[in-house]
């Protein structure tokens, strides 16, 4: 599609930011068994970073916060920490 972004880019306040290293950082979590992130429309932002997650059926159920931090901790250091929806 000619003028579209591709959907592989979620594009937050000017930052490129990439879905598949978002959840690579999120599925390296020993509690989660798998991850989707995608772009999620953002009257700020234009874009945020909308995750839907599944954990191991035996580990504890993880907050919001919890996540939040994981990413914002592993996330490579050359890349902000994306703020989510509802931020």
């Amino acid at each position: 599609m000619e003028g579209s972004q591709p959907l592989d880019i979620i594009i937050r306040g000017g930052e490129n930011l990439f879905p598949i290293q978002i959840e690579n950082v999120i599925t390296n979590h020993h509690s989660i068994r798998e991850a989707a992130v995608i772009a999620v429309p953002d009257s700020k932002y234009g874009e945020v970073v909308g995750a839907w997650i599944v954990r191991n059926a035996d580990a504890p159920r993880l907050s919001r916060q919890d996540i939040h931090q994981w990413v914002g901790k592993e996330m490579n250091p050359q890349v902000s920490f994306p703020p989510f929806g509802n931020h």
